[in-house]
């Protein structure tokens, strides 16, 4: 019999979030029952079969109470396991208040019969920590670059429990591996890497990009308008090529709380012209972005993965990366892309220069081996079958 798996978001997965998305259809397709475990704060999504929404930590007045009553008739659905969350989470020494902070939490989710309960974030664990345990359920937790890399910064020891309740960690690349055995987690608790995958069917939006006639050169990054992305380290490489003479246009497909940041230091270097800032597109409005651009770029200070990488790669576009956490291993240096030291803006500018001034032959040589490494090792066929085996082992 397949198994039952709860998948634990903060937010029902939104559209672009692809990595969740696909996980859950191919699941599905393959015969598990995947029930979607979400806070509040968006609303349900009808492509999901199986959906439950919880607590709104952030609501307030009305909305905050009826939520509040709404998460204790279903707590009061399930006493015996509510009790013995409340006396667990008494022994772990949570505070009174944390207590009740879990109870809310667990709330849309104590109630269900599960095999596996999976924290798609490991921040989604905090306070739900002896949850999988009093279900009867194995806990697994997937690691990703904020979670791992932020979060222990703005509250240090916070997975010191959750790293005793594990059963099972699923992570994107070994650098986010390695920061959490830092972190405390144990070598001996199983762990599996099951890196994003790329949809081979966006191919049909792929072509070959013609030439821009003016010879301006097209950068493009996907990416959420966030520090972390580097986007001020860039803007300071583009301005100087931009200063040695080099037309080009930067669109940026995203947004996000810094977008003042962004757009002051647009300005201040000098990029009005140069700098488009696209704002939230549709995943097929930015695979057509993608397809038209020349070369990409993520030169982010802090970065799990990136499944923008990959689809740029499985697109055959150079691509020029940094060396924050898991990107080099996205991209293999000279040979499906290129990686620079993160925060060296005169160092992109120099790779920059470098990569244009290939032939157009060799880029796309390099292109070529991108995609093709893609198509071979990080298809969404392989990714299921991984995943298969990490809730069937």
């Amino acid at each position: 019999m397949k198994k039952r798996i709860g998948l634990i978001f903060s937010k029902v997965p939104a559209y672009s979030e692809t990595f969740f998305r696909n996980k859950i259809a191919a699941l599905e397709e393959a015969g598990y029952t995947v029930v979607v475990l979400a806070g509040g704060g968006r609303r349900p999504d009808q492509r999901y079969a199986h959906i439950s929404i919880g607590y709104d930590t952030y609501s307030t007045g009305i909305t905050k109470a009826l939520a509040a009553i709404t998460a204790a008739l279903r707590l009061m659905g399930s006493p015996r396991r509510t009790i013995r969350l409340y006396r667990k989470n008494q022994q772990d020494g949570f505070s009174a208040n944390n207590n009740l902070k879990s109870l809310l939490n667990a709330a849309h989710i104590i109630g269900h019969r599960l095999d596996w309960l999976h924290f798609g974030f490991a921040s989604n664990a905090l306070y739900l920590e002896n949850l999988a345990a009093i279900m009867g359920a194995k806990m697994a937790v997937s690691i990703r670059g904020f979670d791992i890399s932020i979060q222990p910064l703005k509250q240090p020891g916070c997975y010191a429990l959750l790293w005793k309740r594990i059963d099972k960690l699923h992570y994107i690349s070994d650098a986010l591996y390695r920061k959490a055995l830092a972190d405390g987690l144990s070598p001996l608790v199983a762990a599996v890497r099951i890196e994003p995958a790329a949809d081979l069917e966006i191919l049909r939006w792929a072509s070959t990009p013609t030439p821009a006639p003016d010879k301006v050169v097209r950068f493009l990054t996907i990416g959420r308008l966030s520090w972390k992305k580097g986007y001020v380290q860039t803007f300071m490489a583009l301005a100087a090529l931009k200063a040695g003479g080099q037309r080009f246009t930067y669109r940026i497909v995203g947004d996000g709380d810094d977008i003042e940041m962004i757009l002051y230091m647009r300005k201040a270097l000098g990029l009005e012209q140069e700098v488009v800032l696209e704002g939230r597109k549709s995943h097929p409005e930015t695979l057509q972005l993608l397809n038209a651009c020349d070369i990409y770029l993520q030169y982010s200070v802090q970065e799990g993965y990136c499944n923008a990488v990959v689809e740029a790669q499985l697109f055959g576009r150079p691509c020029i990366v940094s060396d924050a956490e898991g990107l080099p291993e996205n991209v293999i240096h000279g040979v499906t892309g290129w990686v620079v030291p993160a925060n060296h803006p005169e160092r992109l500018h120099e790779k920059i220069t470098e990569v244009l001034a290939l032939s157009a032959a060799d880029q796309a040589m390099v292109g070529t081996a991108a995609s093709a490494r893609i198509r071979q090792s990080l298809s969404l066929e392989g990714q299921l079958q991984k995943f298969i085996s990490f809730y069937e082992s």
